[in-house]
């Protein structure tokens, strides 16, 4: 079953996230094909080589057109952070649950989370700057995902870094909600509740 699963997100990462490799390969076969089909005039190598064409447009299309949840999630963990620099409240109320709340390291819970209380925090610890260094996602089943994110800020004028883990579920009208964020570090130490 778990190789399934992964056979299941290998495909899917090639076809729809990454196709480059696929759509070359298909494109390299079309064109050794042609060149063979029509140095010993073999109508069939030529008529096979343009449909690897074809498939590799096709793939390249499908790409472009569809987008996996490992790629929304990553999109809504980017709107997030763009979201707190400056503070756009009406967004961040977008992208919380209802009943959101923020984790400590451990997973204990630490705070309601909403729109007003993240405006709150980055306001009173003067909290700017903020954008992404890495960021990931993963689909472990539908409607539910996890992304993670090394964020860099300015705290009062002074660099400073943060991981977090946040859980994400769909909703009822097929939008991505944060339903907790995780607090993994702060300057690579355990972040404890006096951060904040």
């Amino acid at each position: 079953m778990m190789s399934v699963l992964l056979a299941e997100a290998d495909l899917t990462s090639i076809l729809f996230e990454n196709p480059w490799p696929a759509v070359i390969a298909l494109l390299g076969v079309s064109s050794v094909l042609r060149l063979v089909g029509k140095r010993q005039e073999q109508k069939r190598l030529v008529i096979v080589s343009w449909a690897a064409l074809v498939l590799g447009l096709a793939v390249y299309a499908t790409a472009a057109l569809v987008n996996t949840d490992r790629e929304v999630l990553i999109e809504r963990t980017e709107a997030l952070v763009a979201a707190t620099s400056p503070v756009d409240e009406p967004t961040l109320r977008a992208i919380f649950a209802e009943n959101a709340v923020l984790l400590g390291p451990e997973g204990d819970l630490w705070d309601d989370l909403d729109a007003v209380f993240v405006a709150q925090e980055l306001d009173e610890h003067g909290v700017k700057d903020n954008q992404i260094r890495l960021v990931d996602a993963r689909s472990p089943r539908p409607g539910v995902g996890v992304s993670t994110m090394d964020v860099s800020s300015r705290i009062l004028g002074v660099p400073q870094r943060s991981t977090w883990e946040l859980a994400w579920q769909k909703d009822a009208d097929g939008r991505w909600r944060i339903t907790s964020m995780k607090w993994l570090t702060f300057n690579r130490q355990t972040p404890t509740q006096i951060y904040r």
